[in-house]
């Protein structure tokens, strides 16, 4: 099989730019051919013509359709593997592969098909008034906490569903979790034409698990939407549950929580010293408001036997085995996950147990195998449905 990855990275390193990568290996070494067409929105600057140049290439940038054209007619690949095309490929050089009657899987790594932040997530809390055709709400809300940005997603978002661009020109849809698999039908999109592909994460032989774990830690971007602020507030209810924060700051913005003593922020990781703190936690918490496409840094804490604590919403519940592999709380209520983490601080056996459990449930359902033999059978079941 030829395949075509069709991919805008971000401007910033992300986790789904590492999974984007990982799709290439998965597929080179099942033995496919890969080549991509991406661009990089770290092209467009920091200053003012750089984001009116990503706005208006987001509502459609004929160059790239006519590049990417080029590219299918040299190539000719049996299937085109879209993930991100905003700002500069944007959802109008998805055509072009309708033109060149090759069919298209897209990964949906986020909600951004049927919300224009792609969060389901606006000023602190979970949101679909947007989900259905109404981005007006991204606008009237402010979503983005910037009037000319939150137009400008709301506007590319509404041009694409008008002009029909992901609706006529994908063939099958990729979600990451049943959930949101529903979301996605809730926003109007066949069901028929959307398979569930979660990501998979690597087993190491040897979990090398470091005793019972000397503190609870928290891995990932330090903001709001990932639910930091309510970790905080519930470890100040716990004051001998000690946590550890790792990861960089939201950017261009400053952490304003006010630590208490038994919080610390450890800074920023980088990823081959990510390993060493599930080793050496008792636990990891993964607080988020936010439902979250899927969440790998639970998958990856649970293949290296470590216990996860998460929110009961979105795919975690997927994810976790309430009691099983970890614990479930109340999204948004830091007093019940204050009383997990002292449940779990007090109980290192039941997190040891729980962590080996969640290391078995990644060899079953998460395993690299798995994730590469249910991409290979997304993206032959686009072939059979044949171009949009």
């Amino acid at each position: 099989m030829r395949v075509l990855i069709v991919h805008n990275r971000y401007g910033r390193p992300s986790g789904e730019e590492a999974v984007v990568d990982r799709y290439g290996e998965l597929l080179r070494g099942k033995g496919h051919e890969v080549r991509r067409f991406e661009r990089t929105s770290a092209s467009l600057g920091a200053g003012i013509l750089g984001r009116c140049r990503g706005f208006l290439s987001g509502l459609g940038n004929p160059w790239a359709r006519a590049a990417l054209r080029r590219e299918l007619r040299a190539w000719r690949p049996d299937v085109v593997n879209v993930h991100n095309v905003f700002p500069l490929i944007s959802p109008l050089a998805l055509e072009a592969c309708t033109e060149a009657s090759v069919p298209v899987l897209m990964t949906v790594h986020n909600f951004r098909l049927i919300c224009p932040n792609g969060l389901l997530y606006a000023n602190g809390a979970t949101c679909d008034r947007c989900v259905g055709g109404r981005e007006i709400h991204c606008v009237l809300r402010n979503c983005e906490q910037s009037r000319a940005k939150s137009l400008g997603y709301a506007l590319r978002s509404a041009i694409a569903r008008w002009r029909g661009s992901f609706a006529a020109n994908v063939s099958v849809y990729a979600a990451l979790t049943e959930f949101q698999r529903e979301r996605l039908i809730a926003g109007g999109i066949d069901a028929r034409r959307i398979t569930v592909v979660p990501n998979g994460a690597e087993v190491p032989a040897d979990a090398g698990r470091e005793g019972d774990g000397d503190f609870v830690a928290y891995v990932g971007r330090l903001s709001e939407s990932k639910g930091v602020g309510d970790l905080v507030a519930a470890a100040r209810c716990v004051p001998q549950v000690p946590v550890r924060l790792f990861g960089p700051l939201e950017p261009g913005r400053r952490l304003r929580l006010e630590l208490p003593g038994n919080v610390r922020y450890m800074g920023p990781l980088d990823p081959q010293d990510v390993p060493g703190v599930y080793r050496r936690c008792r636990v990891l918490v993964v607080p988020s408001r936010c439902y979250e496409g899927f969440p790998m840094v639970a998958v990856e804490a649970l293949a290296r036997g470590c216990a996860v604590i998460g929110p009961r919403h979105g795919g975690f519940p997927e994810i976790l085995e309430d009691g099983r592999s970890g614990w479930l709380f109340r999204p948004g209520d830091h007093v019940d996950l204050g009383r997990v983490l002292a449940y779990a601080w007090q109980h290192p056996d039941a997190c040891a147990a729980m962590g080996q459990a969640g290391r078995a449930r990644v060899v079953r359902e998460y395993s690299i195998e798995r994730w590469g033999d249910r991409l290979v059978a997304a993206l032959e079941m686009a072939i059979r449905r044949g171009a949009a």
